[in-house]
This record gives structure tokens, C-alpha cells and sequence, in this order.
């Protein structure tokens, strides 16, 4: 079962979630995009160093892209009793990364909401 670790709309706008498979994973939202990021939780130096290097499972900085993609997975999840968020845009992706096992699994997911998203805007 995945954790909510860490959320925040007061002081930055974003989520800390531990995923099933032990992974933890940082969405970030801001007027400059969207960021959702898998750091460490282990070590002083490694938790440092993957908050500033660590790998980046989406980021968008096109705001139309952004709802596009949020108004998509808010389509495809149900929102989930311990994710309450007035973001509408974090809770979206909140919700859709809180079903996914793994961080590899996070970013096929966004992948394809970001592709189907565009797709839907093309046609």
C-alpha cells in the first residue's frame, strides 16, 4: 500500500509518495510546471544529492500541457480517500501515481497520459 509521506499547498505545492515497491517519489507543482522526481530516503548525502540530480520521471513546463494531461488522469483515477487536495492539478497526478507499484511504472503512465493528452488536442 503506498504512503503519502509529505504534502504541502501552503509552502510550495506538491506530495511525497512511497510507492509500493519502496520507492519514494516527489511531484512538484509550480507556475513554471510540473516535476515529478524519484529521490532517496537513505543518507544524508544521497538524499541531498537526488532532491538536486535525482531522475526525472516527467516534467513539463507548458501549462496547457499540464491541464491537458491533469484533466486526462483525473479522467482515468478515482480520487483516493487519504490524497485531499485543492490542486487540482496535484491531486490529479497524486491520484494516478498512488495506483502505480514503481517509479518505472510512474513514468509509462505519464508518458502515455501525456501522449493521449496531445493526441486528443490534435484531432
Amino acid at each position: 500500500m503506498p504512503k503519502l509521506r509529505f504534502s504541502s499547498e501552503k509552502r510550495g505545492c506538491g506530495a511525497t509518495i512511497e510507492l509500493d515497491s519502496g520507492e519514494v517519489v516527489i511531484i512538484s507543482v509550480a507556475q513554471t510546471g510540473v516535476l515529478v522526481r524519484k529521490v532517496e530516503v537513505r543518507g544524508l548525502l544521497k538524499i541531498v544529492l537526488s532532491n538536486l540530480f535525482g531522475v526525472k520521471l516527467y516534467s513539463e513546463t507548458d501549462v496547457s500541457t499540464n491541464a491537458k494531461v491533469a484533466m486526462h488522469l483525473a479522467a482515468q483515477f478515482e480520487d483516493q480517500p487519504s490524497l485531499k487536495f485543492a490542486n487540482a492539478v496535484l491531486r490529479a497526478f497524486a491520484n494516478a501515481i498512488w495506483v502505480c507499484p514503481t517509479a518505472a511504472s510512474v513514468v509509462l503512465m505519464l508518458d502515455a497520459a501525456k501522449t493521449a493528452a496531445v493526441k486528443a488536442t490534435l484531432s
